[in-house]
């Protein structure tokens, strides 16, 4: 990331938020940057509230914390909010917790995929408390739709942070066309990371299972801290099987890098 990073962490007072909020911290102070936390009332009432929780918080911090953290309580859409949020405030990273699908999401799909769907800025998800003090190994997946590869600008920044080895995982498929376009994908990869002084090890995976499980297998073979991997849809509404909340259901629970593939393109 470029001088002076922004992180954006939407925020709820939830455990989960708590975490995303520390880990926002810690790039930070690694990156001398700034973290700004949102809270998205419902009620003038919520919102006199959360100014007087968010205040304490800030007074709580180190004196090093205070001069890197800044707080916002606004009431509207949640989504459309955060997602506003990112842009004016051009942040680098938007850092959120999930709580995971529960009830009406799993017809409808994620709040926080629908939150990517609807930003121009890079997220990170964490399902648990996780800190990123070192980042030895990135697993970036990948197949012959192009939009697979639209991760790679946010995933260049966090791997020249932490010298990170990535890792390009693919798979074989029954179809001719599908593999050549894999093939494709996979160099462009390869080119576009060189060209930036990054090596890459490159995977395909039999695929005698799901893609899904056999990544996750992969991802615990090789010790992975993260998983960087592009959000794309055809719809309005994030189907709740999409790859991506998959893998955050998946038993690893790894932090993971994303964009919304429509909004962040890159160019390769």
């Amino acid at each position: 990331m470029l001088q002076s990073p922004i992180y954006l962490v939407p925020y709820d007072f939830s455990e989960i938020a708590e975490s995303a909020f520390v880990l926002a911290l810690q790039l930070a102070k690694r990156n001398n940057g700034t973290v700004y936390l949102l809270h998205i009332a419902k009620t003038e009432a919520d919102e006199r509230k959360a100014h007087v929780r968010m205040s304490d918080m800030v007074r709580n911090l180190s004196e090093v914390g205070k001069k890197r953290v800044f707080v916002k309580v606004l009431r509207g859409n949640l989504y459309k909010s955060v997602a506003i949020a990112g842009e004016i405030l051009g942040a680098n990273l938007t850092v959120m917790g999930t709580h995971g699908m529960t009830g009406m999401q799993r017809l409808l799909g994620s709040n926080a995929l629908k939150m990517v769907a609807m930003s121009s800025t890079p997220y990170l998800l964490l399902v648990k408390e996780q800190n990123l003090r070192k980042v030895d190994t990135i697993v970036m997946p990948f197949s012959f739709v192009e939009d697979t590869l639209f991760v790679l600008d946010a995933l260049v920044e966090f791997a020249k942070q932490y010298e990170s080895a990535i890792h390009l995982v693919g798979y074989y498929d029954k179809v001719e066309w599908q593999n050549q376009r894999s093939s494709e994908n996979q160099q462009t990869a390869r080119n576009f990371l060189e060209r930036r002084g990054l090596e890459c090890e490159i995977v395909n995976l039999p695929r005698k299972k799901s893609y899904e499980q056999e990544l996750s297998d992969y991802m615990f073979e090789v010790n992975a801290d993260l998983i960087a991997a592009s959000y794309f849809k055809n719809s309005r509404v994030p189907p709740p099987n999409s790859f991506i909340q998959v893998m955050l259901d998946s038993d690893n629970l790894l932090p993971m890098l994303t964009v919304n593939g429509d909004a962040f393109k890159v160019k390769v």
